[in-house]
């Protein structure tokens, strides 16, 4: 799959799956438009699976209006489940960025075995995770010594801001 030309249905048509819609909004104004797959096997793996959609900020907008239900979440966003209406005009958009969290954890051994040493290793905000680099890849993974690693895909163009962030920020919790 192409991220950053793929589209929502694309990853629909792919993982034959619906996903639950929301935009997650900060308090700093970032907002990101999320579809979420829930559990899916892709191959002999499950992995939880979150595409990340590139919207206008008019979009955001619309959608934040039109939803469907409000709720606070503990990472301090704000999340708003998108109307019917408004998820089938997210189907034509560009995936962003590709979040892949293995349902089962990966130690340091498997992940360097698949995928080679990183290219840059960095310690997060958070006490026990580092993130490993693979710019050629496209590919960031949150390693963490507690609990499971989460696999981050995006395309070329959006590597330097999807590290930026990663860094800046606290991981997702499991949903």
């Amino acid at each position: 799959m192409d991220i950053g030309k793929a589209t929502l249905k694309d990853v629909i048509e792919r993982l034959h799956s619906f996903p639950e819609m929301a935009v997650f909004a900060h308090e700093s104004g970032k907002r990101t438009l999320e579809a979420y797959f829930g559990t899916q096997r892709l191959g002999l793996f499950e992995a939880k699976i979150i595409a990340e959609l590139q919207a206008t900020p008019a979009q955001f907008d619309s959608f934040q209006t039109n939803n469907t239900k409000r709720e606070g979440m503990a990472s301090g966003q704000w999340k708003y489940t998108m109307a019917e209406a408004d998820v089938k005009i997210a189907n034509d958009l560009r995936v962003q960025r590709l979040i892949y969290m293995p349902v089962i954890n990966y130690e340091p051994e498997i992940v360097v075995a698949r995928f080679g040493e990183p290219a840059e290793r960095a310690a997060s905000l958070q006490a026990g995770i580092d993130y490993w680099f693979y710019p050629g890849k496209g590919l960031a993974i949150l390693m963490n010594t507690d609990g499971k690693e989460i696999l981050y895909y995006t395309n070329q163009h959006d590597y330097a801001a999807m590290k930026q962030g990663l860094l800046e920020t606290k991981p997702y919790n499991d949903k």
